[in-house]
């Protein structure tokens, strides 16, 4: 499959969770710093206890997000993983190894920080966004 153009990043972009209250401007500025990659099954994307600099999107296949050998969940198309990345310079908490053949969008944290230097708004509604799914988790 070939690269995907600008409009439809946005387009992906938009109803991924994380990303879903932000206006259309924003998902345009994101999806220009993301990077198009696609990684073979068995690939580790990172590792738990390492260090991280990139939030990944998933466009196609499975990741399996695992934390001291035990899977923890497997995440699809339209999730994110790796968002503590962009937030912290922390090890990572889970392994995330790909467990079908993976069409991912990599968001770097450099890239993202230059971004939010001059459109804090698009931090702001992320945060609303984690937020979100941390209640969701305290809820559960």
């Amino acid at each position: 499959m070939g690269k995907m153009a600008l409009i439809e990043k946005v387009l992906f972009l938009q109803n991924v969770e994380l990303l879903s209250q932000l206006s259309p401007e924003q998902l345009s500025r994101i999806a220009l710093i993301t990077r198009e990659t696609e990684m073979p099954r068995g690939k580790v994307i990172f590792r738990e206890k390492e260090r991280s600099d990139s939030l990944y999107v998933i466009v196609e296949g499975k990741v399996a997000l695992e934390s001291n050998g035990e899977r923890i969940l497997v995440a699809g198309e339209r999730e994110a993983i790796g968002t503590w990345a962009l937030l912290d310079d922390e090890p990572m908490l889970l392994t995330a190894t790909v467990t079908e053949d993976a069409r991912l969008l990599e968001i770097p944290r450099e890239d993202f920080y230059d971004l939010l230097a001059d459109h804090s708004e698009v931090m702001q509604n992320i945060f609303h966004a984690l937020v979100r799914r941390i209640r969701k988790l305290i809820e559960k």
